[in-house]
C-alpha cells in the first residue's frame, strides 16, 4: 500500500470550520472547559457569568451554569442584562410622565416602589404661601394657605352679643394676604338693636343716634301705696338687671314720706345694678305723708332737686303713685309741665285711672300714662325706657 500524503490544501473547507469552532476566547470545547453563549460585552458584567462545557453522550457539549442576558423588571433590580447598570433595561422606567397631581406636583418620572412601576413627582407636596402664582401644596388652588380666621382691627369688637363686627378669613394674593369677608365697624343705625360700631353699647355716640336715657323714678310711699309699692320696685329692678340697659342711668325721689318736708331725693343719676341695688331699701311704705307730686316735678326741672343730668341725652321723669296731683307751694299741673318742657323732660305716669285728668295736663307728645298695676308696670316700663332716636 501506498502511503497516503494529504496537503493541507487538498483538506476540505468545513474541516478546517470545525476545527476552528472548536477554539474560543474562553477555551476549547472540551468537557470542564470556561464557556459563554451570550454577547462577548456582557462577559461576568452585572449578573452575567461564564459557565463549563457538559458532555452528554457523543452530543455536542453543552455549556451549563452560564448566566446570560435577561429582560429586567422591578421585581429584581438586578443588572439582569448586563449592561452595567441597574435598570437600563426597563421598559418606561425614569420617563417623564404625569404623576395625577396638580400644581408643581403634575410632572414625575417613572420609578420602581416595590414590584411596580410608578410615577413620582419631581416635586413633593410642600406648605403653601403667597410668593409667586403656584400650586404648591398641589390641590389645584393656587396659593391655598391654611384656613384661618382674620380681623384687622380689634378682637374686642368682635365680643358683644349685639355686635354686628365679624371675622373673616385669609386668602392668598400676588404677594400678600388679605382679610376677606371681615365686618368692621361701621355707624350706627337707629333703633335696630345692633350695636354697628362695635363699641359695647348699642345705638350711642353718633348724629341720628339712639340717645342714652336719664331717668328719674318718683315714688309714691304713702300708706296707700301697701299695695303697689313692692310690684313697682321688682318690676323696676327686673327691667335695671335686664339685657340692653347700658344707655340708662336712673335716680330716686320719694314722696308722701311721714316726716316733712314729705318729699327727698334719696340717690342721684347712677348705673341701672347699682340702682336695682339702692331701690331695695324703699320697697316698702312709710305711715304717710301728703304727696306733693307737682312740687317735685317741678323742683327736678328746676334744679332744686339737683340731678347729674348727662349732656345730649334724653331726660325723663316717671312717676309711680296712686293719688291726685297735689302741691304744698300751690304750684299748678300747668307750671310743672312748662319746667318740665323748659329743660326738655319727659314725663310718664303709672296712676289709679280715676286720678288720671290730674296728670294728662302733663304728658307731651313723647310721654303717657298708664295704670297703676304689677302687669302694666312690667309689660311698658320696657317701653317706657326704650332709648329713643335723637338728632
Amino acid at each position: 500500500m501506498r502511503n497516503l500524503h494529504i496537503s493541507w490544501l487538498q483538506v476540505p473547507l468545513w474541516t478546517l470550520l470545525v476545527v476552528a469552532c472548536e477554539t474560543t476566547p474562553l477555551g476549547t470545547r472540551e468537557c470542564g472547559g470556561q464557556c459563554y453563549t451570550g454577547p462577548q460585552s456582557t462577559v461576568n458584567i452585572g449578573e452575567c457569568r461564564t459557565g463549563t462545557w457538559a458532555c452528554v453522550g457523543a452530543n455536542t457539549p453543552v455549556c451549563g451554569n452560564e448566566v446570560t442576558p435577561r429582560v429586567e423588571s422591578c421585581a429584581d433590580l438586578l443588572d439582569l442584562d448586563c449592561s452595567g447598570k441597574v435598570g437600563d433595561g426597563i421598559p418606561q422606567l425614569g420617563v417623564e410622565c404625569d404623576s395625577g397631581l396638580f400644581g408643581d406636583c403634575a410632572v414625575g418620572h417613572s420609578q420602581c416602589l416595590g414590584e411596580s412601576l410608578v410615577c413620582v413627582p419631581d416635586i413633593m407636596p410642600r406648605e403653601e404661601s403667597c410668593v409667586g402664582m403656584t400650586d404648591t401644596n398641589c390641590n389645584g388652588i393656587i396659593n391655598e394657605i391654611p384656613f384661618e380666621f382674620c380681623y384687622e382691627g380689634d378682637w374686642a369688637e368682635l365680643l358683644g352679643s349685639n355686635s354686628a363686627c365679624r371675622a373673616g378669613y385669609r386668602l392668598c394674593f400676588p404677594g400678600a394676604t388679605e382679610c376677606i369677608g371681615e365686618v368692621r365697624p361701621q355707624p350706627e343705625i337707629c333703633g335696630n338693636n345692633i350695636d354697628e360700631d362695635c363699641n359695647g353699647l348699642l345705638d350711642l355716640g353718633g348724629p341720628d343716634q339712639l340717645l342714652g336715657i336719664d331717668i328719674v323714678v318718683i315714688l309714691d310711699r304713702s300708706g296707700s301705696m301697701a299695695d303697689e309699692l313692692a310690684s313697682a320696685v321688682d318690676a323696676i329692678q327686673l327691667f335695671a338687671l335686664g339685657p340692653n340697659t347700658q344707655h340708662l342711668r336712673l335716680g330716686l325721689v320719694t314722696i308722701g314720706e311721714e316726716r316733712l318736708p314729705t318729699t327727698f331725693r334719696r340717690f342721684d343719676l347712677v348705673s341701672t345694678a347699682t340702682a336695682a341695688m339702692l331701690l331695695e331699701a324703699y320697697r316698702l311704705p312709710t305711715a304717710g305723708g301728703e304727696e306733693y307730686i307737682y312740687d317735685a316735678l317741678f323742683d327736678i326741672a328746676s334744679g332744686r332737686l339737683p340731678f347729674t343730668w348727662r349732656a345730649h341725652t334724653q331726660k325723663a321723669v316717671i312717676f309711680i303713685g296712686d293719688e291726685h296731683g297735689q302741691s304744698m307751694r300751690n304750684i299748678t299741673a300747668e307750671q310743672a309741665h312748662n319746667a318740665l318742657a323748659a329743660e326738655e323732660i319727659i314725663f310718664y305716669g303709672f296712676v289709679d285711672t280715676m286720678n288720671v285728668a290730674y296728670y294728662s295736663a302733663l304728658i307731651t307728645d313723647s310721654g303717657a300714662l298708664h295704670e297703676i298695676t304689677l302687669s302694666s308696670l312690667q309689660l311698658m316700663l320696657p317701653e317706657v325706657l326704650k332709648p329713643k332716636c335723637g338728632p
